[in-house]
């Protein structure tokens, strides 16, 4: 007789956790824009080769703008000292100088209990790059860890 495989247990429901799926992305972002290695490597979106500016200079973050159209519905972004909104990309202005946006490619609950998340992080411009990042639930909250970017 062959084993019947039993699903992993699924440590919440994206869609309707949304208090667990916000901790797990502010987690994800906050790595993202403020340890200062990551930091580095998202902030240089700022400057776009085709976009500008063409004067040396880099412009300072003003806005982090997160497509609603990639996370749920109620998604409510907290990331210290960064200005952080969610509005749908499809129907909004384009970036602006000094705004990067993100949108998340995959949120997906793994059967060790951590969390895949995927983005691509884009400029005002024609530049993005990607990450990825693995999230697992620590003593003081959701860690986030960098597996790659481009």
């Amino acid at each position: 007789m062959k084993p019947v495989a039993t699903p992993p247990q699924q440590l919440f429901d994206y869609q309707s956790d949304s208090r667990e799926a916000d901790a797990v992305q502010n987690a994800v972002l906050t790595h993202w824009f403020t340890i200062p290695k990551t930091r580095e490597r998202s902030q240089a979106l700022l400057v776009d080769s085709m976009a500008g500016p063409f004067d040396g200079s880099q412009p300072d973050l003003k806005c982090v703008v997160v497509d609603s159209r990639s996370v749920h519905g109620s998604y409510r972004p907290a990331v210290p000292g960064i200005s952080v909104v969610v509005r749908n990309g499809g129907d909004s202005p384009p970036l602006v100088e000094g705004e990067l946006g993100i949108w998340i490619d995959r949120f997906g609950v793994m059967a060790d209990g951590s969390i895949a998340i995927d983005f691509i992080n884009s400029n005002h411009g024609y530049t993005s790059r990607s990450a990825e990042y693995i999230v697992r639930r620590g003593e003081a909250g959701w860690r986030a860890g960098l597996l790659r970017h481009d």
